[in-house]
């Protein structure tokens, strides 16, 4: 099912406490192991070292890494190394080929995971309902935070609640550990009266900006080694 708040801080809360559970849980040799299959869905700066980490869990079977460009999910497959890597290629607009795509190479996921552009976000997630697995997507798509902000139901929300699987929307950087950061301090200040982020905007009239991440990835430097 759908979970959330305006703010959306329960939504990446929730998502990073999962995760840490997923990590203690393959760490643990006295609990039952859930083995998974995975979709990653683009295989770029996100979701090349995302497969990495996943590669090394213990309780993840196979990640099936799709791509526009077959090469492309190939060339990280392949410099990942790990036989739990399969790549293949579909259009993440068109939920069918996404579809196709899974029966043909593994058969079924349980979750899918969206690391597309924002405009791509609906269609991957008509995908997951189709293949009967859960979502989670880093993007933060205009359409679902104007939904979050003004209380109105979320887009495909009840096929979700039907379906029995659960969606988590903007669970990357900003929005995502930003907001989880800001409910922190938040929590631990008597008033707050304004919050600044700066989510990497280029200002003409700023002559330095931060970095906040770089189109590239190594795999000694991904996380969780």
């Amino acid at each position: 099912m759908f979970k959330g708040l305006p703010t959306g801080v329960s939504l990446s809360a929730e998502y990073f406490r999962a995760v840490g559970q997923c990590v203690l849980v393959g760490a643990c040799s006295s609990v039952k192991i859930v083995v998974m299959n995975i979709l990653i869905v683009g295989a770029g700066a996100q979701g090349a070292p995302c497969a990495a980490i996943l590669a090394r869990q213990a309780g993840v079977n196979r990640i099936l890494l799709g791509a526009t460009k077959l090469a492309a999910a190939a060339s990280v497959r392949d410099r990942i190394g790990s036989p739990k890597v399969v790549a293949t290629s579909f259009d993440a607009r068109r939920p069918d080929e996404v579809v196709c795509a899974v029966r043909e190479s593994l058969s079924s996921v349980d979750a899918v995971i969206d690391l597309t552009p924002s405009f791509c976000s609906q269609p991957v997630m008509e995908a997951a309902l189709a293949l009967g697995a859960h979502y989670v997507n880093t993007a933060a798509c205009p359409e679902h935070l104007a939904q979050l902000i003004q209380a109105q139901p979320l887009d495909l929300a009840d096929k979700f609640l039907a379906a029995g699987r659960t969606a988590l929307f903007g669970c990357g950087a900003s929005p995502g550990a930003i907001n989880v950061i800001c409910r922190r301090f938040c929590d631990e200040l008597d008033t707050v009266e304004r919050i600044e982020i700066r989510a990497g905007f280029h200002v003409p009239a700023q002559k330095e900006m931060i970095k906040t991440w770089m189109p590239s990835w190594r795999k000694r430097a991904t996380l969780l080694r």
